[in-house]
């Protein structure tokens, strides 16, 4: 906490254990409708529903 003391940035870097599966969304036909299967797909998995 200290190296983001008085406004102070600090990097760092996420690892997750899941990775949601965007595959589906090839077989989809507008930019639309991969939205919102990558959306979907996203929140789903990042709630631990996959």
């Amino acid at each position: 906490m200290e190296h983001t003391a008085n406004g102070q940035q600090a990097e760092f870097l996420v690892m997750l254990a899941d990775q949601a599966d965007f595959g589906g969304a090839a077989a989809l036909r507008t930019k639309t409708e991969k939205g919102r299967y990558v959306h979907g797909n996203t929140n789903t998995n990042s709630h631990g529903n996959a």
